[in-house]
């Protein structure tokens, strides 16, 4: 049964100073975790396999950190970090995650944690982070800047184009480059004659009449495409997209202060949730919308 995300435990007047809580689902990252901080002299409180579990222990122990691991098979650190902030706010809570994405930020940011470690990062780089925040300070893996910061990605069609196979897909992209059948039968190894079926089944998809018309509808979606997963670059912010991504660069620059109601971190937090918003309102119309007749631009 997976975990609600409720808060289960209340907390005990005794506070372990110094001490460092692990909660992740495989033993041997938790064996890594505790054998490198106690290496470095930091206290370990406790640790856990299980998020209800850990949602139980660390406001009964109240450390004064908690490493959660992002996903579990009966919850997330950010619903344990959820929890726990519920019943004691005064433990800090910091995600650690294999995967370098915005969306592990986000939900780090989002549920009050102080920071986003990684797994990928070596052990001095890990207690560097930990010991930020036992400082009072928020601590955020450098490989999260550096992925927010990183050289556009190429448009991928694939996505947005369901009910395409593979190959239909590739003839697609190259009718969208204005080859003829015979350069794309060349290019596909296909016969010019499989090309000239496949062309009228995809115009029939599409819900287009000729080629041109699916010419015209691959590169618009292309450039659609590409401002969806186009990267912000610094002192560039354009659109909702890239205002998110703006925000997650503030939110990882290092910061000293507790992550407290009306303290600058918390106003990150509020910033990031109303560009989030404003993301998942922007319209766009993409191959698939046209393909099931929906609205064109």
């Amino acid at each position: 049964m997976i975990w609600s995300g409720e808060p289960v435990a209340r907390a005990r007047p005794v506070r372990t100073p110094e001490g460092v809580f692990v909660l992740d689902d495989h033993e041997l990252v938790r064996t890594g975790l505790r054998g490198l901080l106690r290496s470095a002299g930091i206290d370990v409180a406790g640790s856990s396999g299980s998020a209800r579990e850990a949602a139980r222990r660390i406001p009964a122990l109240m450390p004064a950190l908690a490493v959660l691991d992002d996903q579990l098979p009966d919850g997330t650190g950010a619903e344990v970090c959820r929890a726990v902030l519920a019943v004691d706010p005064r433990i800090r809570c910091v995600i650690i995650t294999d995967e370098h994405d915005e969306a592990a930020l986000i939900g780090a940011v989002m549920s009050g944690a102080w920071g986003c470690l990684s797994k990928q990062d070596d052990g001095i780089e890990t207690v560097r982070l930990v010991r930020r925040v036992l400082g009072g300070q928020t601590a955020y893996s450098p490989s999260f800047r550096a992925m927010l910061l990183e050289p556009p990605q190429a448009p991928f069609l694939e996505q947005e184009v369901p009910g395409l196979a593979p190959q239909e897909l590739k003839v697609l992209l190259l009718i969208g480059r204005g080859l003829a059948g015979r350069e794309i039968a060349a290019t596909t190894g296909l016969a010019e004659k499989t090309i000239k079926n496949m062309t009228s089944v995809l115009l029939h998809k599409l819900g287009v009449s000729n080629r041109t018309q699916a010419a015209l509808l691959v590169t618009r979606e292309l450039d659609r495409s590409a401002e969806v997963h186009r990267r912000l670059r610094p002192g560039q912010p354009e659109g909702s997209t890239e205002a998110v991504t703006m925000v997650l660069l503030d939110c990882v620059d290092e910061t000293d202060g507790p992550l407290s109601e009306g303290s600058e971190s918390a106003g990150l937090a509020q910033r990031l949730g109303r560009a989030l918003d404003d993301a998942r309102t922007v319209p766009h119309t993409s191959i698939s919308q046209h393909a099931s007749g929906g609205p064109q631009t």
